[in-house]
């Protein structure tokens, strides 16, 4: 496969290009660029940093598995989330993988960038391969990355890889945590806003019943119990954790259904409808080489599904993906609730560190978490064309934000958008 690979001369201190095409050897002609020098390093203790682009996501899969393994990264840009999502979703949308790998002089593997071109009839976009349905986007890096690229000298090196990378309009780079597993994301150096939603989780403990009352008010939990005595009365309540792959797509369809009623009744639009959506959390949850991640529950009342709940275990952290439950005469009694309170005890009493409620700012995530993320986008022009896509989106997702960030006007549009679906669904 042919790669490009650019670096920083030790000796010079400037950047280079390589052309491996068709190399058999390390040996090839470098092309002078214009020095670009890494601040706060001296050329005798500078390390060169050397850039590869790949396509094929494939031909680097181990080196992937083994910096999402030793080094930090969130499930979303986890070879198993993306490879899946790139066969189920991505090509269907046009998303080009350009994989950037950053490697030291001595070839360790500093970074790896997933990101994608977007092709349209219009405007060509750069940006993060899978990011219709990750609540994250950001670097995979090795836990040497800080001792190679010190703070400040990313902003340079992100000049290179731009170089490196096919040609495109914008780069639109959105919902970028400023932390990745404890250390600070490197594309916050470039300019970037605030998104219009946060994130939020908590730490776990292995009691369960410690961390409930610390988190719900002693009238809460006494709710919460009340709710829980009329579910009983329906009858007996399971909760599940499901194994059997039969079970798993069974379960993934009801949920399914459950989120697009829910969709519907609020008006906005149904993920499902896009196809390959549904295809995606089916395969993640029942491939061989993917469902080790995933967890696939429900909560049953009676033998009769109530609630269920799609989510990914990964690296001692418990993604709350995606959850839903039954519209019918037990809903007044929370089943999600309950449901959702199993999760979190079983995640407890399973090791895991760190619940992630992921994306979304709604009451319940914030009755629970100690900890909230701030997700930042970065939208900038790369031609002519790039300037006019710009500067109107900048204004929208500045007014998205303020809208979902003042609750008076937030909880007004929600209601307004649901008395909208309402109405058209009554129409013949």
């Amino acid at each position: 496969m042919a790669l490009v690979e650019k670096g920083i001369s030790k000796a010079t201190s400037d950047i280079y290009l390589r052309d491996t095409t068709g190399m058999s050897d390390h040996k090839g002609q470098a092309r002078r660029l214009s020095p670009v020098g890494l601040p706060g390093k001296t050329t005798q203790d500078r390390s060169p940093v050397q850039l590869s682009l790949h396509h094929d996501l494939s031909e680097i899969k181990d080196i992937w598995l083994k910096l999402q393994t030793e080094g930090d990264c969130y499930v979303f840009q986890s070879y198993e989330w993306l490879s899946t999502w790139l066969t189920c979703i991505g090509e269907q949308l046009k998303y080009e993988p350009a994989i950037v790998i950053g490697r030291s002089g001595a070839g360790e593997v500093l970074f790896m960038l997933p990101l994608a071109i977007v092709r349209s009839s219009m405007v060509h976009r750069l940006a993060w391969l899978g990011t219709p349905l990750a609540d994250y986007n950001a670097p995979l890096l090795s836990k040497a990355f800080r001792k190679h690229i010190a703070a400040g000298e990313f902003k340079a090196l992100w000049r290179e890889i731009l170089r490196t990378l096919p040609s495109f309009d914008v780069s639109d780079l959105s919902k970028q945590p400023e932390l990745v597993s404890g250390q600070r994301n490197p594309m916050l150096e470039l300019s970037h806003s605030v998104n219009a939603s946060g994130a939020h989780s908590v730490s776990l403990v292995p009691d369960f019943d410690e961390l409930y009352a610390d988190k719900k008010s002693k009238s809460g939990r006494a709710r919460e119990r009340k709710r829980e005595r009329k579910l009983t009365e329906a009858g007996p309540i399971d909760f599940l954790v499901h194994e059997d792959v039969d079970e798993i797509k069974a379960c993934i369809n009801r949920l399914i259904d459950m989120k697009t009623k829910s969709f519907a009744a609020m008006g906005v639009a149904n993920i499902f409808e896009q196809n390959g959506n549904g295809d995606f959390y089916r395969a993640l949850a029942t491939q061989d080489d993917t469902r080790h991640i995933t967890q696939v529950t429900e909560l049953r009342v009676n033998d009769e599904c109530q609630a269920t709940n799609w989510g990914i275990v990964f690296k001692g952290r418990y993604y709350y993906v995606m959850a839903s439950y039954v519209q019918n005469e037990l809903s007044r009694f929370a089943p999600g609730t309950f449901q959702l309170n199993k999760i979190i005890k079983w995640a407890a009493e399973n090791n895991i560190d760190v619940f992630d409620f992921t994306i979304g700012d709604e009451r319940y995530k914030l009755s629970w978490a100690d900890s909230s993320i701030d997700l930042y986008d970065h939208l900038s022009a790369n031609s002519l064309l790039g300037l006019i896509f710009v500067a109107p989106h900048l204004v929208q997702r500045k007014m998205k934000r303020f809208i979902k960030q003042t609750p008076a006007l937030w909880e007004m549009y929600r209601k307004a958008r649901a008395k909208v679906a309402a109405v058209r669904a009554k129409l013949p």
